[in-house]
């Protein structure tokens, strides 16, 4: 029998996995990049609503398992950076792979912090939460899109 550290990492993995398995699902199931955004960030609002204490635990409580809540988050980074790739060459356009990063980690970062503050408020739904953040984010990844449409023009591609 495993020890107590063992199990909460188990559970951690499987949180983890089933985190980035509705995430990929979900955007994969959308084609335009406005879209895939939102399917996205509603399937991780909905997944912290069905397992808000659990994200409460790993998300901002001080407990010895903090690496395995970092490693959670690099991961998200990780597949949210591909996703983010995958959308701008279904348009045609190549980006920075440092500015997709950088851009992986303000996403992940800011639908972390506004899923913190909704734990304080419960009467928001995740549909609510959604439509925030899309609003939010999506003007800065339409940039990103143009940044990278302007580099292949002054490329003469």
């Amino acid at each position: 029998m495993g020890s107590k550290e063992q199990l909460y990492r188990r559970c951690v993995e499987g949180f983890s996995d089933e985190l980035s398995m509705r995430l990929a699902a979900a955007a994969e199931s959308e084609s335009e990049p406005a879209l895939r955004l939102r399917a996205g960030i509603a399937a991780f609002f909905t997944f912290v609503e069905e397992h808000r204490r659990v994200w409460e635990a790993l998300a901002w409580e001080v407990t010895p398992f903090a690496a395995e809540a970092a490693a959670v988050r690099r991961r998200q980074i990780e597949l949210v950076a591909g996703l983010l790739g995958a959308s701008a060459r279904r348009l045609g356009v190549e980006v920075d792979a440092l500015r997709v990063e950088a851009t992986a980690h303000l996403l992940n970062g800011a639908v972390e912090a506004l899923a913190r503050w909704w734990g304080g408020h419960e009467e928001m739904s995740a549909a609510q939460m959604t439509e925030w953040a899309v609003a939010l984010v999506l003007p800065g990844l339409d940039q990103l899109i143009e940044d990278g449409r302007s580099r292949l023009m002054e490329d003469g591609i």
